[in-house]
């Protein structure tokens, strides 16, 4: 199909811009073909049939190898944060902690919005599949990463377990500007010192964000122990399956670090906190351990 666009019309004739087109005619018939590289033609269609994407979802970190090809329409989430899908199958949100009660409170974050929803790995215990919700036509016509969306308003914190390192990096990088401007649940969300251990002993069960310096390392034939103090019966300790070693390894060395390299690191660490002889906090994902290398960074 041709598209004829309106350019100038003065003295009683109109010029277009077309690709050849009979019907297309300018200054007593005479046809006027100007050919236009493809993308500027998009570009200029895009002003008069709206408003562009606020970013090329298909280039997202979060939504690239198996989850590119997993998406499928899903409806509105329930006052559950549940998103229904085809099949009686329902969707929740990836690597977040508690976003789906900011949905049920934010009811203008989902308001005349259509979803699609990006598998991010098997159904959890309960028959909910995990995913990256991409949310289009919201009240500001926009297409977004919902739980980014959710990171950089605050309203709730990053809990890797599925994306990539690429990925929760991302994330991490909008929850550290939400933080920094104490947005959202950040105006009241301590982050817990390592040094103090009864705080953390009483946010048992609690997703918790973490910081201090790693004393020691330890390890066994199945588990490498990070260490915050020197009485393991009551100070806080973190933990890595040895199953869990090379994630861990590649992003250290993506880090310019190695395993060595962590004793004496300042450390952000992010999970539910457990006590095991003191408060323990088990890393599985990468993404729990970041390095603090700056000393602004550190609370």
């Amino acid at each position: 199909m041709a598209f004829c666009i309106p350019l100038i019309a003065a003295k009683g004739c109109r010029k277009y811009l077309t690709r050849p087109n009979t019907n297309c005619l300018a200054d007593d018939e005479t046809r006027l073909f100007l050919f236009v590289p493809r993308v500027v033609l998009l570009a200029f269609l895009g002003l008069i049939t709206g408003p562009a994407l606020a970013e090329d979802m298909g280039v997202h970190p979060c939504l690239q190898g198996h989850a590119a090809s997993s998406a499928v329409d899903v409806g509105s989430p329930t006052s559950k944060g549940l998103f229904p899908g085809p099949g009686n199958t329902f969707y929740t949100l990836a690597d977040t902690s508690g976003g789906w009660s900011s949905l049920h409170k934010e009811r203008d974050l989902t308001a005349n919005a259509k979803f699609r929803a990006y598998s991010a790995g098997p159904a959890n215990r309960w028959g909910f599949i995990p995913a990256w919700i991409v949310q289009a036509d919201g009240p500001d016509r926009k297409h977004r990463l919902l739980q980014e969306y959710l990171v950089t308003r605050g309203l709730t914190a990053v809990d890797p377990r599925l994306g990539g390192w690429a990925c929760t990096q991302r994330l991490i990088e909008a929850e550290d500007r939400a933080r920094k401007d104490k947005s959202g649940l950040w105006q009241t969300r301590k982050i817990f010192s390592s040094y103090y251990p009864e705080p953390l002993v009483q946010a048992a069960g609690q997703h918790v964000i973490v910081e201090g310096r790693i004393v020691s390392l330890g390890k066994t034939e199945r588990t490498r122990y990070l260490n915050f103090g020197r009485y393991w019966k009551t100070d806080f300790t973190a933990t890595i399956a040895t199953a869990n070693e090379e994630a861990f390894q590649k992003a250290l060395l993506s880090q310019g670090l190695d395993w060595k390299d962590l004793s004496g690191q300042a450390v952000r660490l992010r999970g539910v906190i457990e006590v095991q002889d003191g408060p323990l906090l088990r890393l599985t994902h990468p993404g729990q351990l970041t390095i603090l290398d700056r000393e602004e960074d550190r609370k």
